[in-house]
């Protein structure tokens, strides 16, 4: 997974757990209301799912949802937030990432706040090329209240108890979110980048090259650069992008 992604943290409630033989998950096959899963039979058909709930916005509403285009899925995927935009653009450039669905799955848990059982809703599912199944939460960590934490925990421990991975996101740190806005606009395959790719492998195989060196050797065609800004987004190349990307910034074939 990107380094970008932070990792589970101590903010979980370790004292929080439930009885997760009684935990009901609920997913939603095909255009079917969302039902609830036996996991004695298997682990559902991750690729065939729908969301259990489509975002939208009322009056009362604390968020503001978007649409996403996704390269991984090649659909649009309606997301609650700005935030969940950023943590799909991250994913959308992870060659280990193979499917992606928001709104996953519906939880109930066998534990009560208030004398009323805790439910949740994740706000992201992914696949990766091994089969690995990640369930998100996408949450600025200033705004991780204890409700949202209770969630958390129990989701963490739901998960785990059906061999799910689980992870908490927070915020794409530096400069990082700015710049894969800019390099997202350049993740379309185009048909100069093959053998353009080829040339920038050569000129920048000694990890001596930089932003810089591309720029002189593009001599204003343009198509040297713009498949820099592309193999940049795929990863083939890399350099900081926690930083701001100027003329000097290095950059290196993976």
């Amino acid at each position: 997974m990107p380094d970008c992604i932070d990792a589970l943290g101590t903010r979980l409630s370790p004292d929080v757990r439930a009885d997760q033989d009684a935990t009901v998950w609920k997913f939603c096959t095909g255009d079917e209301a969302p039902a609830a899963w036996d996991w004695s039979t298997g682990a559902p058909p991750y690729f065939n799912l729908g969301p259990v709930r489509r975002p939208r916005s009322t009056a009362k509403s604390k968020h503001a949802p978007v649409q996403v285009v996704s390269y991984t899925t090649g659909s649009v995927l309606w997301l609650e937030s700005g935030l969940e935009a950023d943590l799909v653009r991250a994913l959308d450039r992870a060659n280990e990432v193979v499917w992606m669905l928001p709104q996953p799955i519906e939880l109930t848990f066998d534990y009560k706040v208030n004398k009323s059982r805790i439910s949740h809703i994740p706000d992201l599912l992914t696949v990766d090329a091994i089969g690995g199944v990640t369930v998100w939460d996408v949450k600025a960590p200033e705004a991780r209240r204890e409700r949202f934490m209770i969630q958390a925990s129990l989701t963490a421990e739901a998960c785990e108890h059906v061999g799910l991975g689980y992870r908490l996101f927070g915020a794409l740190p530096g400069l990082m979110r700015i710049n894969l806005l800019w390099l997202n606009n350049h993740r379309r395959m185009m048909p100069w980048y093959e053998p353009a790719a080829a040339e920038l492998r050569t000129l920048l195989g000694d990890g001596a090259g930089s932003v810089a060196t591309v720029l002189d050797a593009d001599q204003g065609s343009g198509h040297l650069v713009s498949t820099m800004w592309h193999l940049l987004w795929s990863g083939e190349l890399v350099c900081d992008l926690t930083s701001q990307i100027k003329a000097t910034t290095p950059v290196q074939v993976a």
